[in-house]
């Protein structure tokens, strides 16, 4: 089966994951080259476009990752001025309010209720925004034993084939993309619940001022 076969056949999961057994073997050993012939200017071509679309989609999701630190860093510093609020209202509240007030206690419970989502968003948040472990395709430290720079590997890539290469590059972004991918879909779960919460915390604040205020407009102690 020529190469070009093998790459327009990925719309075909099974026989994809088959075919890509041929280049982890490559990946180890761009040198080896299996018995395969891909030396034609077509195959080259069309091996050159499968790299020119993962190194896009690669791209996609390091523009997703700074998307959602971007994201989860202005829910941080917008949440963090709320919480501070709350806290300042919270303590006129307890402090102001008559404790005699048949609905004190339901004031406190939604007092709490919203300072504990928008914390909690805070902290999803920050979650969203920790430093990840992403792959990158060409890791230095594929080239070093430790300490000691690795020439033969050097070697390998440097003088390897040039389809061969970017076989062994396609799997490197096949790899990274899967895995950064989960990260970002990790990171985009924390930025979502970090909004529904900071949405709720907020939408808590007029049925609280509500309670205080609908039933006894004097309950505000002198």
């Amino acid at each position: 089966m020529s190469l070009k076969i093998k790459l327009v056949i990925v719309i075909h999961e099974d026989l994809f994951k088959q075919d890509m057994v041929i280049i982890f073997k490559l990946a180890i050993d761009p040198l080896n080259l299996h018995g395969k012939n891909i030396d034609t200017a077509e195959e080259k071509e069309i091996n050159e476009l499968f790299v020119c679309e993962l190194r896009a989609q690669y791209n996609i999701e390091f523009d997703n990752k700074k998307n959602l630190e971007t994201k989860a860093s202005s829910i941080i510093a917008i949440s963090g001025t709320v919480a501070a609020l709350l806290f300042g209202f919270g303590t006129f509240i307890i402090s102001r309010v008559d404790p005699t007030y048949h609905f004190f206690m339901y004031i406190l419970a939604l007092l709490m209720i919203s300072v504990t989502s928008v914390t909690a968003s805070i902290i999803l948040s920050i979650f969203a925004s920790t430093i990840q472990k992403y792959l990158v395709v060409a890791d230095h430290r594929a080239f070093y034993k430790g300490q000691e720079f690795d020439k033969e590997t050097w070697e390998k890539y440097c003088y390897s084939n040039k389809n061969i290469f970017n076989m062994a590059i396609a799997n490197n972004y096949f790899r990274c993309i899967e895995h950064n991918a989960r990260i970002n879909e990790k990171k985009a779960k924390y930025v979502k619940f970090a909004q529904i919460l900071f949405f709720c915390g907020l939408a808590v604040l007029p049925i609280l001022l509500a309670v205080i205020f609908s039933n006894n407009p004097n309950i505000i102690k002198n």
